[in-house]
């Protein structure tokens, strides 16, 4: 068999328009199937689908904030778009990889048209990027606890990058046939994805995926330039297919006119995504942080008054059940007391990855009831520990008379015991077990104030020892506990109540205290 001549080639090429769409079209169908086939682009879109269902999102699918929600799965789609970037660029190679260039230059579509063909056999790849993504939102958005909204431009990112690093595997394919040069290219990627974009510094924006932004803060104060980084996205997607097409032998007018209108959005979408966040939100971060009462709606329930940013008014049942069931361990008096429970956010930081300051949650209440110190509740739900950290917060306020200060107060006396008592007693000693998983080297055990996912919101500290009596006491029959606690109440609550006598007082033995018991400083 003979490679067909120059001549006869053209005439070939001449018997079906070089612009033919159909034959294009066809090429990319059939590439596309190929592409959606391959093992690594299904192994990757399979591990997609288990992160968004992981376990460990259980804050998504009983509480979700879709501000949140919209952007969970741009991480594992990224990787999808890694799988894809080698699978096309084989798919693009294969012919001078195996030596096959003069049959195929036989054809009737030449190298650019080819290449148009390997472009748009990416598209099936974006389309099911984009159901699974409309899938898992659409599901989380229909839940009646669901808060927030979320960002049609966030949404499309995860698909988009997708589709630009396939973009990135035919470009590569095109400057050289090495097998090697895509997956050298994606642990570049990688690394430099996950060294360079995890400052705050605007560089992190020239990558597909931005996650600077921690969980829970409003949807109004989050903000983030979603629509200009999906500008940016489409735009480089267009230059590289661009350059990619004229290195093919494309037209050069096309191509040309082409790269200039996509690098135009490229520019834009890079220069306005980089000035985020404005001065004006910044401020409005600072007031949530510092003053949310200036922000904040209240509604009454009883004789709690909750206040809270307005998307998270669905949640108020949830913390009033919390609240109930610390008031009910209590005696009749204590249990109708007013309080003011607050929601707090430290939304200072919310264009960084997290935050090394305290959230300033104690602070006096501006609300009716004239409560010392507002009880603070965080913008997460259903994450983990927020139930247990809202009743320890409760507990503090209706044990000690004031919310926790700022810092870390260590509880060494009956108030610590009847603290932690009433916060595992009015939820689930499962979560008690969260706590030993969080215990300190040196013993002490921690209450985060707003729940294991925001983690810079404040503790209460226990000792080993005061530990060790409340878990003697969950072990004792309830009603007998209960019946104990409510009439003792003011022995137990008195400042100078250690925690033997709080044992003594309420039927069980308490452990002596060790040495490492008596080096807290405590409160």
């Amino acid at each position: 068999m003979t490679a067909p001549s120059g001549a006869s080639k053209e005439a070939a090429r001449a018997r079906v328009p070089a612009g033919d769409r159909r034959a294009v079209l066809a090429l990319a169908r059939f590439e596309g199937l190929r592409l959606l086939r391959h093992p690594l682009v299904l192994t990757a879109f399979a591990l997609c689908v288990v992160w968004m269902a992981r376990p460990g999102a259980t804050t998504w699918r009983s509480h979700p904030p879709l501000q949140d929600m919209d952007r969970d799965h741009q991480l594992p789609l990224v990787l999808v778009g890694f799988a894809v970037l080698i699978a096309v660029n084989l798919a693009a190679t294969r012919a001078r990889r195996h030596g096959t260039d003069a049959i195929l230059d036989a054809l009737v579509l030449p190298p650019w048209q080819r290449t148009v063909a390997h472009l748009l056999s990416l598209l099936p790849l974006w389309l099911v990027g984009a159901v699974m993504v409309a899938a898992q939102f659409g599901w989380m958005a229909t839940r009646p606890e669901a808060v927030g909204r979320g960002d049609i431009a966030e949404l499309a990112t995860g698909p988009t990058s997708v589709l630009l690093l396939g973009v990135v595997g035919v470009l590569l394919a095109r400057l050289t046939a090495s097998a090697v040069v895509a997956p050298l290219t994606v642990l570049a990627l990688l690394t430099s994805m996950f060294v360079l974009a995890a400052g705050d510094s605007g560089v992190a924006w020239l990558y597909p995926t931005v996650h600077q932004s921690p969980s829970g803060v409003p949807t109004d104060l989050l903000d983030r330039p979603a629509g200009w980084h999906l500008l940016y996205l489409l735009g480089m997607t267009t230059l590289l297919g661009a350059v990619a097409t004229a290195v093919a032998g494309g037209r050069r007018r096309t191509a040309r006119g082409t790269a200039v209108a996509a690098l135009t959005c490229v520019l834009a979408g890079a220069l306005f995504q980089s000035a985020w966040p404005s001065g004006a939100l910044a401020r409005e971060r600072q007031q949530a942080t510092e003053r949310p009462a200036e922000v904040q709606r209240c509604q009454r329930l009883g004789t709690t008054e909750y206040c809270l940013f307005p998307e998270f008014g669905v949640w108020v049942d949830d913390w009033d059940r919390v609240v109930r069931e610390v008031r009910a361990l209590t005696p009749k008096d204590v249990a109708a007391s007013p309080i003011t429970v607050r929601q707090r956010v430290n939304a200072v930081d919310a264009g960084s990855t997290g935050s090394d300051g305290a959230i300033p949650f104690a602070t006096p209440s501006e609300g009716p009831t004239g409560s010392a110190w507002s009880v603070p509740v965080g913008t997460l739900w259903g994450s983990g520990t927020e139930d247990l950290a809202l009743a320890a917060a409760t507990a503090y306020r209706l044990v000690t008379g004031e919310a926790p200060q700022p810092g870390t107060p260590v509880m060494c006396d009956s108030r610590g015991v009847l603290t932690l008592w009433l916060a595992v007693r009015a939820t689930s000693e499962a979560d008690l077990n969260s706590l030993l998983d969080g215990q300190f080297s040196g013993g002490g055990v921690p209450i985060s104030l707003l729940g294991e996912a925001q983690l810079d919101a404040g503790w209460v500290v226990l000792r080993e020892h005061e530990l060790a009596v409340v878990q003697a006491l969950l072990d004792r029959p309830r009603g007998d506990v209960d019946r104990r606690v409510r009439e003792e109440w003011s022995a137990l609550t008195a400042p100078g109540t250690s925690s033997l006598r709080a044992a003594e007082l309420l039927g069980v033995t308490a452990p002596a205290v060790t040495g490492d018991d008596g080096e807290w400083n405590c409160r």
